[in-house]
């Protein structure tokens, strides 16, 4: 096939039958699929000029009947008869000084045409003599499918397919982690120095990108990608780089990156819905007229549990989702002049509906005008603790919590807290940085963090929130002795605190409730029924501890820290 492969794994097949299994589909692709020799069945069914059947094996067939689909889905973006057109790109890159013939173009486009292919019974028919198949647009997701199904039934358990880039992964890493793969970043995309604009964490999914930001040609002043718009023969104008889909079948996700590289945004939703799995997805990399690049995600999901799986928030209705971007239009006019009233509002627009990505969008946007900002920096980490990524989250916070150290403190609402309590932004810096180290696994760091909040507390709220996270910590230490004096401070003046939760933790830690009595408020309130689970696991009862965060880490509220504490512990060696 002229590219490149790799595969990971690991169960209970033996690596003979898993090389044999491998080298076997990758050779079945290359003798049906190849376009480098006259011997493949693509080359001959392309050899037979003739409207009389042509005798097709069962992959073959397999495979054209997914591009007559990804066609039909796709009003013609996708189009497998477009080999006439991939030869003059080819063409045209062979001697890339030479003058685009126009009427080469006209001739090799009466060529094309997916309606003119049929699959019949178990031979394909072509309504003109010289129609030409180029089905390069999905036969690498297709052998990672059929790969993928066949190292299954060898024991497998847990796999990554890499096939020239299109990448297919079927359950968890060894370590029971999730395979997680990166979008490339195109301005970052020289081979061997790529990097990532977007980690995917994949269970049971697959990631395909289709992109010309590599290959292409420029002729006659004019930039010609190698992924064209069949109908016309010439470059999609709606300034797409990239677009990557995130699919269960790898074929269909690779077959639909082309597509939507073609058609563009506009159409994209419309065209995940027709397709074979409607829950598919697409990130597209989209370069403004000023060549600024931007995302676009459509139907993407909001969040990745650390497991792998998609979570998806809740679609508001129309009427609540245009005030807050009304509201959102309003506020970001006056960031300019009040980037703390800024961050506020995108508070107040997106977290009803759990729009963690759009928030982190304009948080960014609003960072480049005021990179130093705290209030912006702190509500950007507590998006990224939201979104899964630890690392980022303490990288906004940490350096917020710089920019604050020695100054005067911030006193607003603290919004998380239902009513709202007066609170204080260096507080909730620090509170949000222990936390972000806490889920990283960073012990003593938090620590650091959590005393930082515990001093900046100035109300009984925030008292007894740094004070149960900060015992936690210590547990996790194992300094169980030094969390006698912390727990002191908890007194009996406290019981009007409306931070019941921590509240009614930091007395189960002192011994004043049995973790019993807590129990039903825990049904519906995920962060005390992580703390319950948290105080079972240090104390050494991992049994009753995991099928508490089991359960929990499933939960529908998936933005609730208590959720996200329950996922961090299920990932973390000692509770695998």
């Amino acid at each position: 096939m002229g590219s490149v492969w790799e595969v990971k794994w690991h169960g209970s097949a033996s690596p003979p039958a898993v090389t044999e299994a491998v080298h076997a589909e990758l050779g079945a692709a290359d003798r049906t699929f190849s376009t480098w020799g006259a011997d493949s069945e693509l080359s001959r069914f392309n050899a037979h000029r003739s409207t009389t059947p042509f005798p097709a094996s069962e992959l073959l067939r397999r495979a054209v009947a997914l591009g007559l689909q990804l066609a039909e889905i796709s009003d013609g973006a996708f189009d497998p008869t477009v080999k006439p057109l991939t030869d003059l790109y080819r063409a045209a890159k062979a001697a890339p000084t030479a003058t685009f013939d126009s009427a080469a173009l006209a001739a090799a486009r009466a060529r094309v045409g997916w309606r003119h292919l049929h699959i019949v019974s178990t031979g394909l028919v072509k309504d003109h003599a010289e129609l030409e198949l180029s089905l390069d647009g999905l036969v690498a997701g297709l052998t990672a499918d059929r790969m993928g199904e066949r190292l299954r039934t060898l024991g497998v358990t847990g796999y990554m397919l890499q096939i020239t880039g299109e990448v297919l992964c079927h359950g968890c890493k060894p370590d029971g982690s999730p395979w997680r793969i990166g979008i490339v970043d195109p301005e970052a995309s020289e081979p061997g120095h790529e990097a990532s604009m977007l980690i995917v964490p994949l269970l049971d999914n697959a990631l395909c990108t289709s992109g010309d930001y590599r290959n292409f040609v420029v002729q006659d002043g004019k930039v010609r990608g190698h992924i064209f718009d069949p109908r016309t023969g010439d470059a999609p104008a709606h300034g797409v780089v990239s677009v990557s889909v995130l699919a269960r079948s790898c074929a269909l996700a690779d077959g639909l990156g082309t597509a939507l590289f073609v058609a563009g945004p506009a159409d994209a939703a419309a065209m995940l819905r027709r397709s074979a799995e409607p829950d598919a997805s697409a990130w597209f990399v989209i370069a403004d007229a000023d060549g600024t690049l931007r995302s676009a995600a459509i139907g993407w999901p909001e969040a990745f549990a650390l497991d792998g799986r998609r979570l998806s928030a809740p679609e508001p209705p129309a009427a609540e989702r245009a005030l807050a971007e009304a509201a959102l239009a309003t506020a970001a006019a006056a960031s300019p002049r009040s980037p703390g009233d800024f961050a506020a509002a995108i508070g107040r627009c997106f977290a009803p509906f759990h729009r963690y990505r759009d928030a982190l969008a304009t948080y960014s946007r609003a960072l480049e005008l005021h990179p130093d900002e705290p209030h912006l920096l702190r509500d950007r980490g507590q998006c990224w603790i939201t979104l899964r990524d630890f690392a980022a989250a303490e990288q906004d916070l940490a350096r917020a919590a710089a920019v604050l150290r020695g100054g005067p403190d911030d006193s607003q609402p603290e919004r998380v807290a239902s009513p709202p309590t007066p609170g204080t932004l260096q507080f909730q810096v620090h509170h949000h940085l222990g936390l972000a180290r806490f889920f990283a696994g960073n012990f003593a760091g938090a620590e650091v963090a959590f005393r930082d909040g515990l001093a900046a507390a100035r109300n009984d709220e925030q008292s007894v929130a740094a004070t149960q996270w900060l015992w936690c910590t210590l547990m996790r230490l194992g300094r169980r002795a030094d969390t006698g004096p912390l727990l002191a401070a908890i007194g009996a003046g406290m019981d009007g605190v409306a931070n019941q939760t921590d509240f009614q933790l930091c007395r189960l830690y002192r011994g004043d409730l049995g973790a019993a009595g807590l129990g039903a408020a825990a049904a519906s309130n995920p962060e005390l029924a992580f703390g319950l689970a948290h105080y079972e696991l240090v104390l050494g009862d991992r049994t009753k501890a995991e099928a508490a965060l089991r359960q929990l880490a499933h939960a529908e509220a998936w933005w609730a820290l208590g959720v996200i504490g329950a996922e961090v512990e299920l990932q973390r060696p000692s509770t695998q």
